[in-house]
């Protein structure tokens, strides 16, 4: 028995009335309503109207070889897409299906040029997150970010802002070189104590010096 006859036995049996008919067909075009979208095929000179079987993947395109199946009621379903052209693009989806999971012990995602995710909201809950890149550009609103520890490790940073606001409880910093700050004002407060201390401190300035203080001492 070959596979086609095994096909309209088994739609036989399951609808009770006329077989299931098999078909190759070529998708001429699609349209989208509010029912779903249909698909207009070619069987021979004949066009039909045909809407893709829920297990129907890989949306047809236009050109496409597609099997189809002509059911007990005279109408059509895609069952999958047999032959594309080399080199179209490719669509997965679920025929009127909200979502979509993928369960695995491991999923791999890979492209030799570029992955799109686009989408209203980007959610990923795991254990640990590695990032391996060459560049990494990033262009949002805003970013709100909580840690309890943070570590960074560059060569070089650069960093540019219009207003720069910073506060904790205690700020450590070590500088092995040169430490160099640049302003048009330059303004220190403390509150209690403020302490320079250095092998040697040269206060220059081009037109007035002022030391005020209600008790002052040097030496």
């Amino acid at each position: 028995m070959t596979a086609m006859n095994q096909f309209t036995s088994l739609g036989q049996s399951l609808s009770g009335d006329q077989p299931l008919q098999l078909l190759e067909a070529s998708v001429v075009g699609t349209s989208s309503h509010q029912a779903g979208t249909q698909i207009e095929v070619r069987v021979g000179a004949e066009h039909h109207q045909a809407r893709r079987a829920a297990g129907c993947l890989l949306a047809p395109l236009p050109g496409d070889l597609v099997l189809l199946v002509k059911r007990s009621d005279q109408s059509y379903l895609v069952l999958t897409v047999l032959l594309r052209e080399t080199g179209a693009a490719a669509n997965l989806d679920l025929p009127g299906a909200a979502s979509l999971q993928l369960s695995a012990e491991e999923l791999r995602l890979s492209a030799e040029e570029r992955i799109d995710v686009k989408g209203d909201r980007l959610d990923v809950s795991c254990r640990a997150i590695s990032f391996k890149s060459k560049l990494l550009a990033l262009a949002v609103d805003a970013i709100d970010a909580f840690a309890r520890r943070l570590e960074s490790h560059v060569q070089q940073r650069r960093s540019s802002s219009r207003e720069l606001v910073e506060e904790c409880d205690v700020a450590i910093r070590r500088v092995r070189g040169v430490d160099t700050q640049s302003a048009r004002q330059l303004v220190l407060r403390a509150e209690e104590t403020l302490i320079t201390e250095a092998e040697n401190t040269v206060v220059v300035a081009r037109k007035h010096v002022r030391v005020d203080g209600e008790q002052i001492s040097m030496g």
